[in-house]
């Protein structure tokens, strides 16, 4: 049975993130996904799956997005029912009515899902919002909490995010010759780097601020520990960074990464928060220029959970909270282990027939 899964957003890993991990689910279940993505990236580092890179929709003509709408539904519709699977925002092209759509949906802002169901509620079977009630990660209160579960085709499936495996913590292990005895603490402004509003590089500024004191305090003189910068793809190559840190281009593998490291500086994404804490990693966060981001409520989450570290000192030395942290980081991710349930997934994408046939 044909299942396409299209990946837009081309900032970032996170749509095709969600993508692959929803894949894999389905996968266990037998179904054969075919993923259609845009955005520059290592589609078979990423996924197991047959991957297709497109352009970017919304900055191509018109005569791309039909090829790019004829191409989906050609393998949407080589068997019925036919289906496409679609993440991170709606998508500028027309596909026929005879194709089931489900959209993937990051916990953005409660205004955004406002506009989005208003919107594009005719458009989509259905909506999995990314995340769930009781999460550290979600961010709306109770009465829109109510409000988005009565919308008619809503449903929570997440929170969604990587874990690594033994394979890839030991492969990263070995390539940048992690030991106990140096430490390393990463910082990373996650894969979407930049906002394309931050103009004046306002993010970046409080970020090497805060990297630069918490280095400080990690790394004193004689200190044998590491500080491990990753730029990612969108950090402007204008700006340098400090010798002291050991510059990393880009890491396809962040869980892994951040899950060997004693501490963490980040940029308060979805993603990395949820990498650290799943990787038992206390992290400091940084509040940037977002689009549609509830950052300060994702933040207030993890933290009210024990999750973010007050200060560098207590991120690097504090013992104790550093074991209350562990068990706290162990206790949410027993609970929320990244992975969206296979069969209700199988069942929500497909309607009330999951056998499809």
């Amino acid at each position: 049975m044909a299942l396409v899964m299209l990946a837009l957003n081309g900032k970032g890993l996170g749509h095709l993130t969600r993508i692959s991990i929803v894949s894999q689910a389905l996968g266990s279940l037998g179904e054969r996904p075919v993923i259609f993505s845009e955005g520059n990236y290592n589609l078979r580092g990423l996924t197991q799956f047959p991957a297709r890179r497109i352009p970017s929709l919304w900055a191509s003509p018109e005569v791309i997005r039909r090829q790019v709408s004829d191409d989906l539904s050609a393998e949407a519709l080589t068997s019925l029912p036919a289906m496409v699977v679609e993440d991170t925002h709606p998508n500028p092209i027309q596909l026929p009515d005879s194709i089931r759509r489900v959209l993937l949906v990051r916990p953005t802002s409660f205004s955004y899902l406002v506009n989005l169901n208003r919107r594009h509620a005719s458009t989509y079977a259905a909506f999995l919002l990314c995340d769930s009630s009781g999460s550290p990660s979600w961010p709306y209160d109770e009465a829109q909490t109510a409000q988005v579960q009565s919308w008619r085709g809503w449903h929570g499936v997440g929170p969604v995010y990587r874990t690594p495996s033994e394979d890839d913590i030991r492969e990263v292990r070995e390539r940048y010759r992690i030991t106990e005895d140096q430490p390393i603490c990463v910082f990373s402004m996650g894969g979407g780097g930049v906002d394309p509003s931050d103009t004046k590089g306002q993010d970046i500024v409080k970020f090497l601020k805060i990297a630069f004191e918490v280095a400080a305090v990690v790394k004193p003189s004689g200190s044998q520990a590491r500080l491990l910068f990753v730029k990612g793809p969108y950090f402007p190559r204008r700006i340098p960074v400090p010798p002291q840190f050991e510059v990393i281009p880009d890491e396809e593998q962040m869980p892994a990464l951040l899950k060997l490291a004693r501490g963490a500086v980040i940029r308060a994404g979805f993603n990395t928060a949820w990498e650290c804490a799943a990787g038992g990693t206390p992290f400091i966060p940084l509040t940037g220029t977002t689009y549609a981001e509830p950052v300060q409520e994702r933040i207030a989450g993890f933290a009210s959970m024990g999750l973010i570290a007050a200060s560098a000192e207590q991120l690097w030395y504090d013992e104790a909270w550093r074991e209350r942290h562990r068990r706290a980081a162990a206790s949410v991710a027993s609970r929320f282990p990244g992975t969206p349930d296979p069969a209700r997934l199988q069942n929500l994408i497909w309607g009330s027939d999951p056998q499809h046939g």
